[in-house]
């Protein structure tokens, strides 16, 4: 077998080169394409992170508010069963007394 000359090397190099130049400029066209949409779906997601960081915050402060009418409605409900309660016994009082009216009433009466 024939040994190769610095010469004959040169040659296959200068072949194969030219013959791979086509896909290599192919494949880094096709890689500028992918990593643009690449980079166009980063954009993307990172709106929908801060969208999702937003709504966090929202759900976070409508949490908040939630606990503040809680509270709210648990004091309006204390209140109104205290509320409740004196008038309970107002009624009372005043059957007591109206019950003591007619008692001296009726004593009278006799």
């Amino acid at each position: 077998m024939p040994e190769l000359t610095k010469n004959d090397l040169k040659n296959i190099k200068g072949v194969f080169t030219e013959a791979l130049e086509p896909f290599a400029k192919a494949t880094q066209e096709d890689f500028n394409k992918v990593n643009k949409r690449l980079d166009g779906i980063d954009v993307r997601l990172e709106n929908i992170e801060e969208q999702l960081r937003q709504m966090w915050i929202e759900i976070k402060q409508i949490w908040n508010k939630l606990d503040e009418l809680d509270n709210r409605i648990k004091e309006l409900a204390r209140a109104t069963k205290e509320d409740v309660n004196a008038l309970a016994s107002d009624v009372l009082d005043l059957r007591q007394r109206v019950e003591l009216l007619e008692q001296q009433f009726k004593d009278n009466q006799s």
